[in-house]
């Protein structure tokens, strides 16, 4: 039980990556789908409907474009 460990298991965080919910606007040349941030907000605001907490998308909506943008390339390929 998520609530019970406080913990999110690996693989649902590999499923969410799968299916486009992590980090869409990434560029693809780095695993990432090169969408705008409108397709995270739609994300968003479809998870909400759902009772997913906000910080479901903080890595999403926020870190991965400081790498993008500031990271060296290899952490580019790493994250």
């Amino acid at each position: 039980d998520w609530e019970r460990d406080r913990l999110v298991p690996k693989e649902f965080w590999r499923q969410a990556g799968e299916v486009g919910l992590l980090c869409p606007t990434v560029p693809e040349e780095y695993g990432g789908l090169g969408l705008d941030f409108g397709y995270n907000a739609i994300v968003d605001e479809e998870m909400s409907y759902l009772g997913v907490p906000a910080g479901f998308s903080l890595q999403s909506d926020i870190v991965c474009d400081y790498i993008v943008a500031y990271g060296s390339e290899e952490q580019k390929k790493q994250w």
